[in-house]
């Protein structure tokens, strides 16, 4: 409030400064009733007290100038101005208005603008935007009433409308920073993160210790995957203002999305010494905890976070991520069943329910819940994601691939995304493709779990490639990162981890995380033929005709396939 009243103190000069505009001679060509010679020199002696901000003496001429000529719409307007600037605000309306009743005239628009900045300045928002609209049906007005009307469209909750004159404003300097900002705000406000980031990114380039601003600018960047960039902006606004809750809460997120979790953790406690009782920063680091398989305090964080708002989304979708970990799937699922019919709009609730479905084999379920998500979210590379998982495991690789490109050019440094990309192109035979995207995903920061899906999928190009031995060095690259991963690994994990097996010529482990794979999944058919696979390399025959029959159930095509390797075709 204080900047604001600033800005309206600053308008009076600006407004004072509008009198002199109007060219003289032109004044003098218009049409206007006859003029006292002692109205005419009162006028005069007005106009030059206010180019000398002399207000009190500017004030009297004009006092005498209207009673020798109550229709001298100048020197009521030039009484508007000096009386504004002697804080004598009711006197100032009633000169304005008086030049308004004179209309038409060519300081019917400025009247308004000095009405509306009188109202803005005493915090009267809705008359200050009823006059600036009218001022507007005259044509443009200046930039501090540009400035004015914005504000007081935000603060009448009309952010939409407040838009426009904002980013007129930014124009002039004088009104460019907080202007950014708070068109900036408004983004954030409206959930348009990514449209909010070009305004605050002026913003700070114009006020660069301003602290807000590069907290609203990481949250901004967060909200885009450019976790990067947010950890700068975020760490810059924290050495400026340490206590500052929502610095201390972004930089959480950043840390977490940069796979830095121990200092995700200290982030989230920083912002809890700030505001002890806050949902939302229990959830962050609850989802820190969960990322550092610390399932037990994120459980108990988690918890606290529900008992002190029980209907809160985020807080389940993060207890869906312990429940995955844990390797609970039915608490997942019932988990982000819940979570979606809290938010029904909140694509994260629904891409997490696919993914829940997904896990167990519901690849239908799933990918009606996953396409909601795309609907909300176009944007966000998860819902993209898990559709391109469900599509490679029922076998349409082609469809998978376009949602593998769509959730990688959404977020490009994604380990998880990339590790899509490389996947699906090898299921295509684009080999050499899949291990340059593979590459970069190993070069990107990530998990054990991504680093051994990333070594498996190179381990499939090389196979393509004829690079036989570069083949099982990578598949034992696989096999050691899975080894490292502190969660329960999930059916597609183990999946990939037979293969490796399979491959390496380990036939009983190979086994053993094919029949774990398919104990979550039961009609996962990838996995039943892989394991007849082994099956067959181990010299069980009996147990290869199980899973040959099991597929004639579930997949005709692939148990032919399995038939042909049990004959020894």
């Amino acid at each position: 409030m204080k900047k604001t009243r600033l800005y309206a103190a600053a308008s009076l000069l600006l407004l004072a400064a509008l009198f002199f505009t109007l060219p003289r001679a032109a004044l003098a060509a218009l049409p206007l009733p006859q003029k006292s010679q002692e109205a005419d020199r009162q006028a005069q002696r007005g106009a030059d007290y206010l180019a000398k901000r002399d207000w009190k003496r500017a004030a009297d001429a004009y006092q005498k100038a209207v009673r020798a000529d109550p229709k001298n719409f100048e020197a009521d307007y030039g009484l508007g101005v000096a009386y504004m600037n002697l804080k004598q605000t009711m006197d100032a309306l009633a000169a304005f208005s008086n030049v308004i009743e004179l209309k038409p005239n060519p300081r019917v628009r400025d009247a308004f603008v000095g009405t509306a900045l009188i109202h803005f300045g005493l915090n009267h928002y809705k008359e200050a935007v009823d006059s600036f609209e009218l001022a507007l049906q005259l044509g443009p007005i200046p930039s501090v009433a540009d400035y004015a009307l914005g504000k007081s469209y935000m603060q009448t909750g009309r952010d939409s409308q407040a838009l426009a004159p904002l980013q007129r404003a930014s124009s002039d300097p004088q009104f460019a920073a907080d202007a950014l900002l708070s068109v900036g705000i408004i983004r954030m406000k409206q959930n348009e993160p990514r449209q909010a980031v070009a305004p605050l990114e002026g913003a700070v380039r114009l006020a660069p210790r301003n602290a807000p601003a590069l907290m609203l600018l990481g949250n901004a960047y967060l909200s885009a995957d450019r976790n990067e960039e947010a950890l700068t902006a975020l760490t810059a606004s924290a050495s400026i203002d340490p206590n500052q809750f929502f610095t201390q809460y972004g930089l959480g997120y950043a840390h977490m999305g940069l796979n830095q979790n121990e200092e995700s953790v200290a982030a989230f406690m920083a912002a809890l010494r700030l505001q002890p009782q806050s949902p939302d920063a229990l959830v962050g680091l609850g989802s820190a905890y969960a990322r550092l398989n610390r399932f037990r305090e994120a459980t108990e964080t988690l918890g606290q976070a529900m008992r002190l708002r029980p209907d809160m989304p985020e807080a389940l979708l993060a207890m869906c991520v312990v429940y995955y970990s844990q390797g609970n799937y039915t608490s997942l699922l019932s988990t982000a069943q819940q979570a979606a019919r809290l938010a029904p709009k909140n694509p994260g609730a629904h891409t997490m329910l696919a993914a829940a479905y997904a896990v167990t084999g519901r690849m239908q379920e799933g990918t009606l819940e996953v396409r909601e998500a795309a609907r909300l979210d176009p944007e966000n590379y998860w819902p993209h994601q898990v559709l391109g998982f469900i599509l490679v495991r029922e076998d349409k690789p082609q469809e998978a691939l376009a949602e593998a490109l769509t959730a990688a050019r959404n977020r490009p440094n994604a380990p998880d995304a990339l590790n899509l990309l490389g996947y699906v192109r090898n299921q295509l035979n684009q080999n050499q493709e899949a291990l340059t995207v593979s590459q970069q995903a190993l070069a990107a920061r990530h998990q054990p779990e991504d680093e051994g899906w990333t070594y498996y999928n190179i381990a499939t190009a090389y196979v393509g490639l004829k690079r036989q031995d570069d083949a099982l060095e990578a598949y034992r690259h696989s096999l050691a990162a899975y080894q490292r991963v502190g969660r329960t690994l999930d059916p597609d994990e183990l999946y990939l981890m037979g293969t490796s097996y399979l491959r390496l010529n380990q036939d009983e482990q190979a086994v053993a995380a094919f029949r774990q794979s398919i104990k979550i999944r039961p009609n996962f058919t990838q996995s039943h033929y892989n394991l007849g696979v082994a099956y067959v390399a181990a010299g069980n025959r009996r147990a290869a005709t199980e899973e040959y029959n099991a597929l004639r159930r579930l997949d005709p095509s692939r148990a032919a396939k399995l038939l042909a390797v049990i004959n020894g075709r």
